[in-house]
């Protein structure tokens, strides 16, 4: 069973993430900041991160900068999630090396969709 930690503000959007994922097999865990993000991603070494570009305390940009810095999770597929929908910044999140960026509103089952390609290829 993979593992997916989520990192995302709004309580209501976790939960359902959360839920939603957990349904299609995952097991989920998330944090409604980016406090202690590196360390909780040390600890758990998810199979993917999904993360929102703005997040209390340390947001997903230096989250994702940090994960590609680290040794022992550069491989990690990085999703992010965020509201933050201008050109700059998709480029910013995609050039410290994230995997994709989906900008908020979304589409759950295109998230979905996202997730479970990222993950199937880390696994080849």
């Amino acid at each position: 069973m993979a593992t997916i930690l989520i990192f995302e503000d709004d309580t209501d959007l976790l939960t359902l993430l959360e839920y939603r994922l957990r349904k299609e097999g995952y097991q989920v865990s998330g944090s409604l900041t980016g406090a202690g993000a590196m360390e909780l991603i040390l600890e758990t070494q998810p199979d993917l991160v999904i993360l929102d570009g703005m997040l209390p305390v340390c947001d997903g940009f230096e989250i994702c900068a940090g994960i590609r810095k680290d040794p022992l999770l550069a491989g990690t597929p990085i999703i992010f999630l965020s509201a933050r929908a201008s050109e700059a910044d998709r480029v910013k999140g995609l050039e410290l090396g994230a995997d994709d960026y989906v900008v908020k509103p979304f589409s759950l089952p295109e998230l979905i969709l996202r997730v479970r390609k990222r993950i199937r290829q880390a696994d080849e």
